[in-house]
C-alpha cells in the first residue's frame, strides 16, 4: 500500500532549520522559555484563583494524613470519582508543600508542561523544529490552560495522551525490532497507557488513537509489529487495577446528577476547549462558533497545501494517530452514550493534542523564512502573556467578589447570634465547600453545617450526588455534616443559607411542611432566612 504522504515508517524531514537554536535536553532554548512563560501564567493564575467545589474534593482527598487513608477513600467512599493516581500525586506534594491550592494543582502544572514538551518533538519528527515549537506554544494561548491551573487529573491526562503519542511515534520508527533504542519508547508507552488508564475513567479514550493508528500501521506493514502489540497489551492490562475504584464510584451512577448525553457534546468539547464561551451572550457565542468553525478550515486547508507540497513527510498511520485525538470528543460522546451514561466536557480535552498538531504543520511551509517563524514565536510568547493575564484579572476580580460575599454584615453576624442555634445550615454543597473553606472568621466558619436527605434530593431532583457526597465526607472528615431530618426535629429556630437555584430543594421542602421561614438579610452569596419547622 502506497500513499503520498508516505507509509516508510522511518523517513523524517531532515530537520535543517537554523531557526531552533541552543539546545538544552534536545528542547532549543525557545522551547523552554514558552515551557517558562506558560509555568509562570498557571501559577499566577492559580495563586489568584479560589478552589472551586470539585477541586476542594480532591483537596479534602488528598490532605488527609496518609497516604493508605487517601486509597482507602478512593476504594471505599470516594467524594472525587477516579481512581487515585492523582490523589496520590497530589498527597506527595502536600507533604513537600503543605496542604495548599499550589500542592493540590502542582501535578496539573507539570502535566500540562509535559503535554507541551512532547508537543514538540512529535510534531519536529514531521515538520521540523520550527513547527515543533509552534505546536507546543498553541495549547497555552487555549481554554485548556485552565487545567494546568486545577486541582483535577485533566492537566496530568493532557501529558500523558501527549508523550503515549510520542512513546508510539519513535517506537514506530525505529523498525528494527529488539534494539537498545526501541526499548525505551516501548517501556515508556506501556508505562504511559497504564498511568492515563488509571488516571481518570475516561483515559481509556486515549487507547483509540493508539490502537488505531497502530493497526493502519500493520495494514500497511503487512505484518504485526510483537514489542508494539506487547507494550499495549502490557498498558492495558493495568485497566485491572481501576476495578476497586470503579466499584466504589459506581455508587454514584445509579442516580448521577447528569442524567443524560445531550448531542451538543459533540461539538462543545470544541469550543470549550478553545475558549470559555458560556460566558459571553448567546449572540456572541454563535459569532465566535463559526469563527472557530472558520479557523478549522483554514487548519485543514493548510495541512491539505503541506502534504501536496510535501512540506510534511510522514506515515500515513500517525496521520491516523492525529486524526482520531482530534475526533476524542466523538469517540467521548460514544462512551458516555452507551456506557457510561455522565458526561463532561472536560472528559474529551485530549484532543487539543491532535488540533495543535494540524494547527503546526498548516503553517509549516511559512515558517520556513526565519523572519517568519521570529514573528510568529514573538506573537505567541505575547499572546500567552496577555491572554492569561486577562485570566489572571478575571480571576482576582471573582476572588474579591466571593470573599466579599463571605463576609457577613455586623448586624446580621449580630441577628445569627441571638439565636438558640448559632449554626448556620447550607443545602447548597458547592456553596457550603467554599464558604467552609474561605471564610475568613474561623470562629464563624465553624459553625457552617451542611445538610443532607437522599429523600428530599432524589423526591425534587431526581438524584442523590449531593446525599452521597456528604455522608462519605462524614466518613473521614470531622466537617459538621447533619441529616435534614435530624435538624426538623430540633426545636427552635435555624439559620440556613438559601439559593433558589436548580441544585436546591429546600425552599420547596419548606414551602410543604408549611415552616415559618423570615428573611435575615444577604450572606454567602446567597439570601440567610430564619427556619422554624412545625
Amino acid at each position: 500500500m502506497t500513499c503520498r504522504m508516505t507509509t516508510r515508517q522511518d523517513e523524517a524531514p531532515a530537520d535543517t532549520e537554523d531557526g531552533a537554536g541552543l539546545r538544552v535536553a534536545g528542547l532549543p532554548v525557545l522551547g523552554w522559555a514558552i515551557l517558562l512563560v506558560t509555568a509562570m501564567m498557571s501559577v499566577t493564575w492559580s495563586a489568584h484563583k479560589l478552589l472551586w467545589q470539585d477541586e476542594i474534593f480532591s483537596f479534602q482527598t488528598d490532605r488527609v494524613a496518609s497516604l493508605s487513608e487517601v486509597l482507602r477513600i478512593q476504594r471505599s467512599y470516594p467524594i472525587s470519582l477516579e481512581p487515585p493516581p492523582y490523589h496520590v500525586l497530589a498527597h506527595a506534594a502536600m507533604v513537600v508543600f503543605g496542604p495548599t491550592a499550589f500542592a493540590l494543582r502542582l501535578p496539573s502544572l507539570i502535566g500540562y508542561l509535559l503535554m507541551q514538551f512532547c508537543l514538540y518533538f512529535f510534531v519536529r519528527n514531521m515538520a521540523g523544529s520550527r513547527a515543533g515549537l509552534v505546536a507546543m506554544a498553541v495549547p497555552a494561548l487555549t481554554w485548556t490552560m485552565y487545567y494546568s491551573a486545577e486541582g483535577r487529573p485533566y492537566g496530568v491526562l493532557l501529558g500523558s495522551y501527549a508523550l503515549a503519542a510520542l512513546c508510539w511515534q519513535v517506537a514506530s520508527r525505529r523498525v528494527t525490532e529488539g534494539t537498545p533504542g526501541r526499548v525505551l519508547p516501548l517501556v515508556g508507552l506501556a508505562a504511559t497507557l497504564a498511568l492515563t488508564l488509571n488516571v481518570h475513567f475516561y483515559g481509556v479514550l486515549v487507547l483509540i488513537p493508539i490502537c488505531g493508528a497502530e493497526l493502519v500501521r500493520t495494514v500497511v506493514r503487512r505484518r504485526v509489529d510483537r514489542g508494539m502489540l506487547a507494550a499495549i497489551v502490557a498498558g492495558m492490562a493495568s485497566l485491572v487495577a481501576t476495578i476497586p475504584y470503579i466499584k466504589a464510584s459506581g455508587e454514584f451512577k445509579q442516580h448521577y446528577y447528569v442524567a443524560t448525553v445531550s448531542v451538543h457534546m459533540l461539538t462543545q468539547p470544541y469550543r470549550q476547549m478553545i475558549m470559555d464561551y458560556t460566558t459571553y451572550p448567546q449572540m456572541v457565542q454563535t459569532v465566535l462558533a463559526l469563527l472557530i468553525l472558520l479557523v478549522g478550515v483554514i487548519v485543514v486547508w493548510g495541512c491539505v497545501r503541506a502534504v501536496r507540497r510535501r512540506t510534511v513527510v510522514m506515515p500515513v498511520s500517525e496521520w491516523a494517530m492525529i486524526l482520531l485525538l482530534v475526533l476524542m470528543p466523538v469517540f467521548a460522546f460514544v462512551l458516555g452514550k452507551l456506557v457510561t451514561h455522565a458526561l463532561e466536557v472536560r472528559h474529551s480535552i485530549g484532543a487539543i493534542v491532535g488540533i495543535s498538531v494540524l494547527f503546526a504543520i498548516a503553517v509549516a511551509r511559512v515558517l520556513r523564512r526565519k523572519s517568519v517563524f521570529y514573528g510568529v514565536m514573538g506573537l505567541l510568547l505575547v499572546g500567552i502573556v496577555a491572554v492569561n493575564f486577562v485570566r489572571v484579572v478575571q480571576a482576582m476580580v471573582d476572588t474579591a467578589q466571593t470573599m466579599a460575599d463571605l463576609t457577613m454584615a455586623p448586624d446580621l453576624r449580630a441577628k445569627v447570634d441571638t439565636l438558640a442555634d448559632r449554626n448556620i445550615y447550607f443545602q447548597d454543597l458547592g456553596m457550603w465547600e467554599v464558604a467552609s473553606l474561605y471564610e475568613p472568621d474561623p470562629e464563624l466558619r465553624s459553625r457552617l453545617v451542611l445538610v443532607y436527605s437522599r429523600n428530599e434530593e432524589m423526591s425534587r431532583r431526581e438524584h442523590d450526588t449531593m446525599y452521597l457526597t456528604a455522608v462519605h465526607t462524614k466518613r473521614f472528615s470531622d466537617q459538621p455534616i447533619m441529616s435534614y431530618d435530624d435538624l426538623r426535629r430540633v426545636p427552635g429556630e435555624h439559620a440556613f443559607a438559601t439559593y433558589h437555584s436548580g441544585w436546591n430543594w429546600t425552599d420547596d421542602a419548606f414551602a410543604e411542611e408549611a415552616a415559618h421561614v423570615e428573611p435575615m438579610g444577604e450572606a454567602f452569596g446567597g439570601e440567610l432566612v430564619k427556619v422554624q419547622f412545625q
